[in-house]
């Protein structure tokens, strides 16, 4: 089943390589002119819009970001609430830009070229023109090889994601005087394959005069041609994706509880593989999955019924200050009508006139369930996220993320929770 899912991932890549400006024969200056229908989203991160802007687009999207330290990321940080309408790539991501700032934008090779405006300490060895040149055969993960032997003090890490592509093998010339930015976005003008680098954010001295190239990791990925709120394939069955599946099979909405330990959407029930319980009742099948822990452990979760709706709530949730600062708010009331991640964009402008804090509802869908809740004075953000659950008939996942304080330096870290169609953690097919 796996392997089907993976080969039909990459069949989707190359009808998409396929369609894309460079196999086109179009130049620089005509990709920016590709269309993109208009798209919704309402709260998400950066990387994710960039990367449904670029797809929808038909453009192989090369994004480089700085790694502020450690850990921390670029401009996953960067909260976008927008909708942009239909327009060329180009109107797009100038109006993404302004809404939302961080980066800036440019067709290279064929390629969208985006590169975080997070301030460099210095130059960096990456932008270098010292490469001497030659021919290169083989697929990404051979093409860091190749450079860190190349160039002395190059120590770059060329990360394969599960279910992304390694990239085919190509065999391409090299230019004398390429720099290692040069060389990567040679391979994927080449292969089709975009990329994700994450670079330091400081320069450090090389042998021979240079310039080092350290801490830097570059991830190749599929594009992303379909709506995502989930977390990345994985071939296992999880605690949450078996929720999630006996929600579908049995028509019960279960609303699940969760606390996101990498500040993404997947929580901690996303970790632990579990077997699905069989055709049983929603209740004996919840009551199954939570004995499913090593010995003198606590029940990876703990679940209740309310009016019609199961309510799941993860062993780590309980233990945040923050889930009972998000759902016990009280809100000023008003009527709601749409989908669920209008619902994160209307609990969002609501949360922001007292704690600030904000629910990431995802990218707009069309055909998504929708429902209409009149909302009065002093609802809970919890009671309404139930009210739409047993409005549609379909229950929802909240992992809740502390992203840092707000003091943070900029890109401001933003503190509330992701909030995504629960059936969409038991049908995930592709990679995001």
């Amino acid at each position: 089943m796996y392997r089907s899912i993976l080969w039909l991932a990459a069949l989707g890549w190359l009808v998409a390589i396929a369609a894309g400006g460079y196999l086109l024969g179009q130049h620089d200056s005509e990709l920016r002119y590709n269309p993109v229908p208009a798209l919704g989203f309402a709260g998400s991160d950066l990387v994710y819009v960039l990367r449904r802007v670029a797809a929808e687009a038909n453009v192989v999207l090369a994004l480089d970001e700085v790694r502020p330290s450690g850990t921390a990321e670029d401009l996953r940080m960067r909260w976008v609430d927008v909708d942009l309408g239909s327009s060329t790539i180009d109107e797009a991501l100038t109006d993404l830009r302004n809404a939302v700032g961080g980066f800036d934008y440019d067709f290279r090779h064929g390629l969208l070229y985006v590169r975080s405006t997070l301030p460099l300490k210095s130059d960096t060895g990456i932008d270098r023109k010292e490469l001497p040149g030659g021919t290169f055969d083989g697929d990404l993960k051979g093409l860091g090889r190749w450079i860190q032997q190349t160039r002395p003090a190059t120590f770059m890490n060329v990360h394969l994601q599960r279910g992304h592509p390694a990239g085919p093998n190509v065999r391409m010339h090299v230019p004398p005087h390429s720099s290692v930015l040069d060389v990567l976005l040679l391979y994927s003008r080449e292969s089709g394959v975009g990329w994700r680098m994450r670079r330091a954010g400081q320069q450090y001295p090389g042998s021979g005069g240079r310039t080092a190239v350290v801490s830097t990791e570059v991830y190749p990925w599929y594009p992303l041609t379909e709506p995502h709120h989930t977390a990345p394939l994985r071939t296992d069955r999880s605690t949450l994706q078996n929720i999630a599946r006996l929600s579908l099979t049995t028509g019960t909405p279960i609303c699940v509880i969760d606390m996101s330990p990498f500040y993404g959407a997947a929580g901690t029930l996303d970790f632990p593989v579990t077997p699905y319980p069989g055709s049983r009742s929603a209740t004996e099948s919840l009551d199954t999955l939570a004995t499913l822990r090593a010995p003198g452990t606590p029940p990876p979760f703990l679940w209740e019924e309310r009016e019609g709706v199961l309510v799941v709530r993860s062993e780590a949730v309980d233990r945040l200050p923050l889930l009972a600062e998000i759902l016990g708010e009280q809100l000023s009331g008003g009527v709601f009508r749409g989908s669920l991640p209008e619902l994160g964009r209307w609990l969002t402008g609501q949360l922001r006139q007292t704690s600030g804090r904000r629910v990431a509802g995802g990218e707009i869908v069309p055909d998504a369930p929708t429902a209409t809740l009149v909302i009065g004075g002093g609802t809970t953000v919890g009671e309404v996220l139930e009210s739409f659950a047993r409005a549609t008939q379909r229950g929802w996942y909240l992992a809740i993320v502390d992203r840092g304080r707000p003091e943070s330096p900029p890109p401001t870290p933003w503190r509330g929770a992701y909030l995504s169609d629960l059936n969409e953690w038991g049908e995930k097919a592709t990679p995001y």
